[in-house]
């Protein structure tokens, strides 16, 4: 059996590759192993499928709002992209995010569902967050030594299985023009997840 580790950086999941190598073992951008990970996410599914379905125009689903319909519409897909490690240089990804800011930049220079709409507040991208991705948030915020995120971090602790990997409990697959991974089994994206927080934290 693979330790986590190794397990993350096998090369059928470049994305995971790429950021184990980068925050996990602390590798430069400039390292050989980074850049052809980097390289190689361009060529993964996820990516292929997502740039596929976009439009010529750049927009992904519906022309003119971005946010609508949820999940494959072009704000969501340049998020993915993102979180995937695409490369912003790419001619599609170019072209997505600046559809995204002719067609959803509020006139205070946020994000919104309508072009030049006014400031109402928060808008929330994501309707659901978890544990896990608010550990990490607060950790890269400088707070992982934070007495006060000591239980989020054992609870995170505690949802490890006997080899030492975190399973997907929930999933966006079906609604996303690209699934990434199996919902109920062990999950090298929340693994990547679990063990930034955990190197943080200095309890790994």
């Amino acid at each position: 059996m693979k330790t986590p580790l190794e397990w993350l950086l096998e090369k059928d999941n470049p994305s995971v590759r790429y950021f184990a190598l980068k925050h996990l073992l602390d590798r430069s951008e400039d390292d050989p192993d980074v850049q052809a990970a980097r390289r190689a996410i361009m060529r993964s599914e996820p990516i292929k499928k997502i740039l596929a379905a976009q439009e010529s125009e750049g927009y992904w689903a519906k022309s003119g709002s971005a946010y609508w319909p949820s999940y494959r519409s072009t704000a969501w897909q340049v998020l993915f992209l993102a979180e995937l490690g695409a490369n912003g240089r790419n001619r599609q990804v170019h072209r997505g995010c600046e559809y995204l800011l002719k067609h959803a930049q509020a006139i205070h220079g946020g994000l919104s569902m309508l072009p030049n709409a006014a400031p109402r507040g928060a808008m929330h991208f994501s309707y659901t967050s978890d544990v896990l991705e608010a550990s990490l948030a607060l950790c890269e915020a400088g707070y992982a030594h934070d007495p006060r995120l000591k239980n989020a971090i054992d609870l995170v602790l505690a949802k490890r299985d006997a080899d030492g990997r975190w399973v997907m409990k929930h999933s966006f697959n079906g609604k996303m023009w690209a699934d990434i991974e199996t919902k109920g089994q062990p999950s090298k994206w929340v693994t990547l997840r679990a063990l930034r927080v955990l190197k943080a934290a200095g309890r790994v």
